[in-house]
């Protein structure tokens, strides 16, 4: 019994083998970017993370970064995965995939 490659949160659903990203069966297309940071979210649902964080792990270069840019990059992730919402905003704290913990 080989441990199962996919994250799930729930209806959307990420195979980390092939990279494949659905919702309710629906393929959804992610830039290499957004997809690792679907990864960080998916890999641990219900933590906050900060944006500071999310860039780290996503951004290898801490000085390429400005935390303005997870905002951008958590939008289109929002739009592609589309609703209802799956990643919350929690205000002063950054962000999370299903609910908050």
């Amino acid at each position: 019994e080989k441990p199962s490659l996919k994250l799930r949160v729930d209806d959307l659903t990420l195979d980390l083998a092939s990279q494949h990203v659905d919702r309710g069966g629906k393929a959804i297309d992610l830039s290499p970017r957004e997809l690792m940071l679907l990864k960080v979210f998916m890999r641990d649902p219900g933590r906050v993370f900060s944006r500071t964080e999310l860039c780290e792990r996503v951004w290898e270069h801490a000085h390429d970064y400005d935390t303005k840019l997870v905002e951008v990059f958590v939008g289109r992730l929002r739009r592609k995965i589309g609703d209802p919402p799956l990643i919350q905003t929690v205000r002063h704290v950054g962000y999370s995939i299903g609910d908050p913990r």
